[in-house]
């Protein structure tokens, strides 16, 4: 599927045949976060992830969506 949503220098993407649990990737200057979608848990260095604010809300405001859209490219 790759990049589903650009914030500035920001990037979501998911990524097909993705390993479980479901999670979408943030990618941008201070690194990778990772978050997951059944609990939202968010995983990365604290400055990725401070760095990243508005695609997690982002990501909270579309989790049903996101969800839907990861059964179907990774099943």
């Amino acid at each position: 599927m790759g990049t589903i949503r650009r914030f500035g220098r920001l990037r979501v993407v998911m990524l097909a045949g993705d390993h479980a649990p479901p999670h979408v990737h943030i990618f941008g200057p201070e690194g990778e976060v990772v978050v997951r979608l059944d609990n939202m848990a968010v995983l990365g260095s604290p400055a990725a992830i401070r760095g990243a604010a508005e695609p997690l809300s982002w990501i909270k405001n579309n989790l049903e969506h996101l969800l839907a859209d990861w059964t179907e490219v990774n099943g």
